[in-house]
């Protein structure tokens, strides 16, 4: 390794610059100095607590930093982008065509650079639909939405997934389905008296007083129960 005269001597223990009191420069009086100061430590602050000559200091430094680059693996090269599948086209397509979101939007939620799915879209020539389109495919989600059709259906019909679906009924402010069972039921006496009988009297379960009600769920049956203020003790007197 070709390196100057002053590292040379300096490493070398000549000190050719050094000051005659202190004797040659020392890689490990720069590192306590180093371990003091810190790793950013400058030349002329090493060579100022050491005594020591600053060009000398230099060398030795300029040495060490030169090793090191020399020694440090070269940087590794960063991986080829994955391919292009046809389930990446066809989100691009379901995106870019359908829903009408810009190319970077695209490239964000595929994970992919801007210019890589600026390029697939030219490559399979697509094109986002007019604004009289979209209107008339929303109007036509919105209407089959509100017609009860299912989920299978409308991913059918407009090609999309579920989580698709689920966006756009958020997008367009739709009301969503309701998983849950929800009870209504015409409370008549009979009724009334059927629920006090079986619930409250005879302590049979919710659940099953609910299966002897058209309409009823189990917690409809315990609301009822505790909205006419019925106990077991006003049961028991109410059954004599």
């Amino acid at each position: 390794m070709a390196f100057s005269v002053n590292a040379a001597a300096a490493l070398n223990g000549a000190g050719a610059f050094a000051t005659t009191r202190r004797g040659n420069v020392d890689r490990a009086e720069i590192e306590r100095v180093r371990r003091r100061l810190g790793s950013r430590a400058t030349a002329a602050q090493i060579a100022k607590i050491t005594g020591r000559c600053e060009t000398d200091v230099r060398a030795v430094l300029s040495f060490e930093q030169t090793a090191l680059r020399e020694s440090s693996p070269s940087p590794a090269r960063p991986d080829p982008p994955a391919p292009w599948t046809p389930e990446d086209v066809r989100r691009l397509r379901t995106m870019y065509v359908d829903h009408g979101l810009s190319a970077e939007a695209c490239a964000a939620a595929l994970n992919r650079t801007d210019e890589a799915t600026k390029a697939q879209i030219r490559r399979q020539g697509l094109q986002r639909r007019s604004k009289d389109d979209r209107s008339a495919r929303e109007a036509l989600f919105k209407t089959l939405w509100a017609a009860g059709v299912s989920l299978d259906d409308l991913e059918a019909r407009f090609g999309i997934q579920r989580s698709g679906i689920q966006k756009m009924v958020r997008r367009l402010g739709l009301s969503p389905r309701s998983r849950r069972r929800v009870a209504s039921v015409d409370w008549t006496p009979e009724l009334d008296q059927l629920v006090l009988r079986d619930f409250v009297t005879a302590g049979y379960p919710a659940s099953v007083v609910a299966q002897r009600i058209p309409g009823a769920t189990k917690s409809a049956v315990i609301s009822r129960a505790f909205r006419q203020g019925w106990s077991a003790s006003r049961a028991r007197s109410a059954s004599v």
